[in-house]
C-alpha cells in the first residue's frame, strides 16, 4: 500500500510539474524553417495573427521594413493563419486593380501563387500559413488611386482558418542570427 501511495504521489507530482521547453538547435538542415518561423512571428506580433492586416501606406525601406525589399508601388496585406484544419479559402475581388496573393508554408515554400480574381480552395498540410497580398497603387501621387487600392484590399477574404494564434517554435535565436549573418 505504501509503495502504491508513493508511486501515485510521484506520478501526480510529475504530471503537475511544468516542463521547461528547450531551444531547438538551428543548423543548415532546419535553417529554412527557423527563418520562416522568425518572419511569421514578426508579422504575427505586428497584428497579423489570424487577421488579414492591411497596410495603408507604401512600404518602408531600410531598417524599418519588416521584410527585406518590398515593392515601392504596392500596398501589402499580411496574415499568419492557423491551418490546423488543413483547408481554407482565399478570395481575390474583381476590383480592376492588380492584386496577387502568395501563400507560404512553414518550410518557407510557396505552394500557392494567385493572380486572378476568384475564390480559391487552399489545401495544405502545414499547420500555419503565411498569406501575403500585394495590391498595386497605379499612381502613388493620386488620392483616388490609393482609395481604389484600399477598396481592393478590403475585398480580400480569408475563411476557414482555425482559432489558434501563432506561437513561434523555440528555435535557438543566437544560432539563427549567426547562420543568417553568414
Amino acid at each position: 500500500m505504501k509503495i502504491t501511495k508513493l508511486l501515485l504521489t510521484s506520478l501526480i507530482f510529475a504530471l503537475s510539474t511544468p516542463v521547461i521547453a528547450k531551444d531547438i538547435s538551428v543548423n543548415y538542415d532546419n535553417y529554412n524553417q527557423a527563418e520562416t518561423a522568425r518572419n511569421f512571428d514578426n508579422w504575427a506580433k505586428l497584428g497579423g495573427n489570424n487577421v488579414m492586416m492591411h497596410l495603408d501606406k507604401l512600404s518602408p525601406i531600410g531598417n524599418t521594413a519588416p521584410t527585406i525589399r518590398m515593392n515601392l508601388d504596392t500596398l501589402y496585406s499580411v496574415g499568419v493563419f492557423d491551418n490546423s484544419q488543413g483547408e481554407m479559402t482565399v478570395a481575390i475581388p474583381d476590383s480592376g486593380i492588380d492584386q496577387s496573393i502568395m501563400i507560404m508554408d512553414t518550410d518557407g515554400y510557396t505552394p500557392y501563387w494567385l493572380t486572378l480574381p476568384g475564390v480559391y480552395a487552399i489545401k495544405h498540410s502545414s499547420k500555419t500559413l503565411f498569406i501575403l497580398a500585394r495590391t498595386v497603387v497605379k499612381n502613388r501621387h493620386s488620392e483616388d488611386s490609393f482609395n481604389k487600392a484600399y477598396a481592393a484590399q478590403a475585398g480580400i477574404k480569408i475563411e476557414g482558418y482555425g482559432p489558434k494564434k501563432y506561437i513561434m517554435p523555440a528555435y535557438n535565436q543566437e544560432q539563427l542570427h549567426k547562420l543568417t549573418a553568414e
